[in-house]
Parts: C-alpha cells; sequence; structure tokens
C-alpha cells in the first residue's frame, strides 16, 4: 500500500502561544517567551509541568511569583494560553485533495480482514 500524504490549512491566525508552543513545547519555553525566564528554576522545583500548569490555582502563582508586576504579566498570558488550549486551531484537509483508491476501499479491506486475517494482503 502506498503512502497517503494530507495537506493542511490552518483556520484563523496563531496566537502568541502556539508560537512560542512550536519553539519549545515546555514550561520553560513559555516562561522565556512570556519574558519570565527568571521563575524557569521556580517552576522546575515545584516540579511544574505542562501538564500541571492549566490547573494551577491564583493562590499557587502567588508564592511561585511574588512580584506583583511580574505575576500579572504571567496572570496575562498563562489566561491567553488557557484559552488558546481550548480553542485549538482547526486544521481542515485542502479542499483541491480527491480521495484515494485505497481509502474508499478501507470499509471493505478492514471486514475483510477482521473475517479472514491479515494472509489476504
Amino acid at each position: 500500500m502506498g503512502k497517503i500524504e494530507y495537506t493542511y490549512t490552518l483556520i484563523g491566525e496563531p496566537t502568541d502561544s502556539m508560537v512560542v508552543a512550536a519553539s519549545d513545547d515546555d514550561v520553560a519555553g513559555y516562561l522565556r517567551g512570556w519574558d519570565l525566564a527568571n521563575y524557569i528554576e521556580t517552576f522546575a522545583t515545584n516540579d511544574v509541568t505542562l501538564h500541571s500548569l492549566p490547573f494551577l490555582k491564583d493562590d499557587v502563582v502567588k508564592e511561585l511569583i511574588s512580584s506583583i508586576g511580574h505575576r500579572a504579566q504571567f496572570l496575562s498570558h498563562w489566561a491567553k494560553w488557557k484559552a488558546s488550549m481550548h480553542s485549538a486551531p482547526t486544521y481542515l484537509p485542502s479542499p483541491n485533495m480527491e480521495p484515494s483508491k485505497s481509502m474508499e476501499n478501507t470499509d471493505e479491506r478492514t471486514s475483510e480482514l477482521m473475517h479472514h486475517g491479515s494472509s489476504h494482503q
């Protein structure tokens, strides 16, 4: 079976959070992108990861970032980042793509393999 390639189009504009994530997909990357690199060690020491970042509470952020100005800066970027996670960009296949013959027969081939094993490739 041949390799199938798709072309995708981004609907909407990429956000700042998406650009930072694309260049460095970790908390340190976000902090650098938000001009808060001096807090990278604090976040790492407290095991703040991309998995825990969305669940931080305001009191925890206050402990991590004591400077009111830096905390306000973080909270602003963090809110935009969380919103972008809920409204991820939509990627759609290019409209000029035609389904390949191999994709049109997928249901038939899957059914055949399930009933007769994989010897009929």
